[in-house]
């Protein structure tokens, strides 16, 4: 039969496990005082017998083996906070964008990858030249290295980026030599694929009009989603969907008529669906 200071060490063990188990930033130090005085003996039969000598008040026993055990975890609390990462970031130092030489770029987009980051941007207008896309690999955000993608992405604007199951997307638009009639260069919206964010090609398809830019995508269910606007006449909020990242088409049951005056220019996937946002004062979900 265990002693009658047996059955309460582990009942003492047991409480200061249960509390330590929370967290040692969530240690309660007076629902573990509650807990020892709970598992604290309340009868004594014939058959338990203290190892140690009985005394006038044997309860300092307990106090004692309590306190301690109580100030050896509120130590290993305090340390082991210390030593946690702080969640977030503390400091925003700026790193320098390679782009090609005697030439300005921007960064646009950035996506996690398995190995790193994949970024998208453009060139700036240079000379009357329109910009050409620019792609960016970094394995810690820290070192960022140009990928080469020849002529894929010549005359273009890479505006965001984004993984699923069909692999790397980018979307943008390509700028055409016609103009819309306003003096100002025409665009058409583009989407390009690729499997490893190194080797670029189009999509085979997108159905867009003449004057069409897409400004954000996102992937969520296995479908992937591309929002951006068509000038005509007035801009008209525009949405396209693919399921293979290589066909796109517009969304079906979309409420945005002609005489809208808008944009849709950011996209997002999580919990149950997918928000769209832009500048006509709506939301689509």
């Amino acid at each position: 039969m265990m002693t009658e200071h047996e059955i309460f060490e582990a009942r003492l063990h047991a409480a200061l496990a249960a509390h330590v188990s929370k967290g040692p930033t969530e240690f309660d130090a007076h629902g573990f005082a509650r807990s020892v005085v709970e598992a604290e003996p309340r009868r004594r039969g014939r058959g338990a017998t203290v190892r140690w000598p009985r005394v006038t008040m044997p309860r300092v026993a307990w106090v004692v083996v309590a306190t301690a055990l109580l100030v050896t975890a509120l130590v290993a609390s305090v340390l082991l906070a210390g030593a946690r990462p702080f969640a977030g970031p503390t400091s925003w130092p700026r790193i320098g964008l390679p782009v090609p030489a005697g030439m300005a770029g921007q960064m646009a987009d950035v996506v996690k990858t398995g190995s790193g980051y994949l970024a998208v941007g453009s060139t700036s207008w240079h000379s009357g030249d329109a910009p050409t896309g620019l792609v960016w690999a970094s394995r810690d955000g820290l070192a960022w290295d140009p990928v080469s993608t020849g002529d894929m992405f010549a005359d273009s604007e890479l505006n965001a980026v984004v993984g699923g199951d069909g692999g790397f997307v980018a979307v943008g638009n390509d700028y055409l030599d016609a103009t819309n009639g306003n003096g100002s260069v025409a665009t058409s919206a583009a989407a390009w694929v690729s499997a490893d964010g190194q080797t670029w090609r189009r999509a085979a398809s997108i159905a867009a009009p003449e004057r069409a830019v897409i400004a954000d995508v996102a992937f969520a269910h296995g479908r992937y989603v591309a929002v951006g606007r068509e000038l005509r006449g007035n801009l008209v909020p525009r949405i396209w969907q693919s399921d293979d990242a290589d066909h796109w088409i517009p969304a079906t049951d979309f409420d945005a008529a002609s005489s809208y005056m808008g944009v849709i220019s950011g996209v997002a996937a999580g919990g149950p669906g997918i928000v769209a946002v832009g500048w006509d004062h709506g939301i689509w979900t």
